[in-house]
C-alpha cells in the first residue's frame, strides 16, 4: 500500500490537470482510482475481464476497456501520458511482443508525450539471483536461444509465470527503434529484505514508431531492435 501511494503521487508529476492519461494493464485500479479521485483524466485498459468487470460493477461509467495492450482500441495520439507500473512490461517475455507493446504507445501518444513504466534492477537482489539461477539452468539444459533475464517467477510462492526481466540496454533499445528517447530514471530500493531495487522509466516520443505490418511489429524493425540489443 506504501508503495502505490507512493507511485501514484509519482504519477503526479506527469499528470497534468489537462492530460488524458492511461493506465495500462490498470488491474482492479490501485493506481488509476487514486488519480481519478484527485481529479484528472484517467483511463484504464485491461486483458483480464474479471478486473474490468469489477471495476465497472463497483464504478459504472468509469472509462476503463478489456483489451490486449499491443493493439489497443484506442485512436491515434488519444493519450499525452501512458503508464504502466507494478512490472506489468515483465509479463511480455518475446522480443517481437516487447517492440509491439512500445510501438503501440507510440501511436497512443503525440509527439511530445510521456511513457512511464518501472522494472526491477536484475543487477542487484532477488532478481539478479532469479536470473542468473534461470539462465544457469538453461546452459545445463543445452539450451542456446534462452534470452538472459527470462525469469520462472511467483508473487506468493504458489502460482508461478513465465517473466522478463529487462536490462537497461534493452530498454534503450526498445526505445530507439520505437521513437523514444529516455528523459529520467529513477531509482527506489525497497524495503523487502531482499536488495532489490525497483527502477521507473520515463520515456518521451521524439518521432512516430516505424511502420509495422500486423500488430505493428514488422521483421524490419525486429532486426533493428536485434542488431541494437547485440551491439
Amino acid at each position: 500500500e506504501k508503495m502505490v501511494r507512493a507511485e501514484a503521487e509519482l504519477l503526479l508529476d506527469y499528470i497534468g490537470e489537462d492530460s488524458r492519461a492511461l493506465d495500462l494493464g490498470c488491474g482492479v485500479g490501485r493506481h488509476l482510482l487514486p488519480l481519478r479521485s484527485a481529479g484528472l483524466h484517467v483511463s484504464g485498459l485491461d486483458y483480464a475481464k474479471r478486473h474490468v468487470s469489477l471495476l465497472h460493477k463497483d464504478f459504472p461509467g468509469i472509462p476503463v476497456r478489456q483489451g490486449d495492450w499491443k493493439q489497443t482500441p484506442y485512436k491515434n495520439s488519444s493519450f499525452d501520458v501512458v503508464y504502466s507500473l507494478g512490472r506489468n512490461i515483465l509479463h511480455e517475455t518475446q522480443l517481437p511482443a516487447q517492440s509491439q507493446l512500445f510501438g503501440e504507445v507510440n501511436r497512443l501518444l503525440p509527439i511530445g508525450g510521456t511513457f512511464v513504466f518501472d522494472i526491477p534492477d536484475r543487477t542487484v537482489g532477488n532478481y539478479q539471483k532469479l536470473a542468473k539461477k534461470y539462465a544457469g539452468v538453461m546452459k545445463k539444459r543445452g539450451i542456446s536461444n534462452s534470452r538472459y533475464g527470462l525469469v520462472y517467477d511467483s508473487p506468493d510462492g504458489q502460482n508461478f509465470m513465465t517473466r522478463y526481466v529487462y536490462g537497461h540496454d534493452d530498454i534503450v533499445a526498445l526505445a530507439e527503434v520505437n521513437g523514444f528517447v529516455i528523459e529520467e530514471i529513477k531509482k527506489k530500493e525497497l524495503k523487502n529484505g531482499h536488495g532489490d531495487v525497483n527502477m521507473y522509466y520515463t520515456l518521451k516520443k521524439i518521432a512516430d514508431a516505424p511502420d509495422h505490418d500486423g500488430i505493428r511489429g514488422s521483421r524490419e524493425s525486429e532486426k533493428r531492435l536485434a542488431s541494437a540489443q547485440a551491439s
